[in-house]
């Protein structure tokens, strides 16, 4: 019985010290002196321990350089990070990419004067919650594939994309499963391949400024819209598979479904109702069939007048 004792007083103690070491450590750094400062400014504040144990950092202030960004994506049980009194115009390419840093985000606030966000910026972070992008208006580039693969990410802390950032890259979203919808204003011009690929929750109209969507920039995406592309507007190959748009209407401009845009909307089993403008009957190559497994018994499809019979003709 004593040893048995012995054995749990052993027990508690290691898993207080376990629990210990995995305790949460927040540091709040009122200021960067000088830019390139921000670690020994985090190092003032750890004590003892070290700056890999911070699961929370705040900035109130101070501009960061390259080499600031560089320690944080160094620290790897980095949490929450508010950087919204931070001055930085630039994010790294790869910043929080896993695969180079081994941070694992849930809640970030980027700087308020940021313009940049780089190529593959958060890609990966599979606990990440939410960005705030604190001052939207100001945006200028976001990278492709800055939030791929960011599967629980849910809000970037606007309900409008930024009208200043006209290119909304490849891979911008791909996985983000549980992103909240947002509206993608006039003044976008491009959505890249796979920008909201199995974007289960996102759904937004298309503006009229728009000249091209990549492919498999909506496909798996809830997409429970109205859809009109525009003339001259360059369609991707299943841009809009898998998605549940209500309906769409085709320029004249599109003519054919081939090898380049086939299956744009194949498996739309939401959709009722298709428009298509070409003067001429579209035509399919190669079997690649544009309402292939569109199943909805309530389909119509909508050509110009003077087709209306050849297209009862076509196969």
């Amino acid at each position: 019985m004593k040893r048995l004792r012995h054995l749990l007083t052993l027990a508690v103690v290691s898993l207080c010290s376990w629990q210990s070491a995995w305790a949460d450590l927040t540091v709040t750094v009122t200021n960067i002196p000088t830019p390139g400062e921000l670690q020994y400014e985090i190092l003032a504040q750890v004590g003892d321990g070290s700056i890999n144990d911070v699961t929370t950092l705040i900035v109130q202030s101070g501009e960061m350089n390259d080499a600031d960004w560089a320690i944080l994506k160094s620290m790897p049980n980095l949490r929450v990070l508010d950087l919204s009194g931070a001055e930085s115009e630039s994010m790294p390419d790869d910043q929080f990419q896993l695969g180079y840093g081994d941070a694992s985000l849930e809640t970030v606030s980027l700087p308020s004067n940021l313009k940049t966000i780089g190529s593959y910026a958060f890609s990966g972070q599979t606990n990440l919650v939410s960005v705030t992008i604190t001052s939207p208006a100001i945006l200028e580039s976001v990278g492709s594939g800055a939030f791929s693969g960011c599967s629980n990410l849910e809000s970037l802390g606007f309900t409008t994309w930024p009208s200043t950032v006209t290119v909304i890259p490849s891979s911008c979203f791909d996985g983000c499963y549980k992103l909240n919808s947002f509206t993608i204003p006039e003044g976008v011009t491009s959505i890249g391949g796979s920008a909201f690929q199995d974007c289960r929750m996102f759904s937004s109209t298309l503006p009229s400024t728009i000249t091209s969507v990549g492919g498999y920039a909506f496909s798996g995406a809830r997409m429970e819209v109205d859809v009109v592309i525009g003339e001259n507007v360059e369609i991707g190959m299943q841009a809009f598979r898998y998605s549940n748009i209500k309906s769409i209407v085709l320029p004249t401009t599109f003519y054919s479904s081939n090898y380049d845009n086939q299956y744009i909307l194949g498996y739309c089993t939401n959709l009722k109702d298709v428009t298509i403008k070409s003067p001429t009957v579209l035509v399919t190559l190669l079997g690649y069939t544009l309402l292939d497994g569109c199943t909805n018994s309530d389909l119509k499809v909508h050509v110009p007048a003077h087709l209306v019979a050849d297209y009862r003709l076509d196969s």
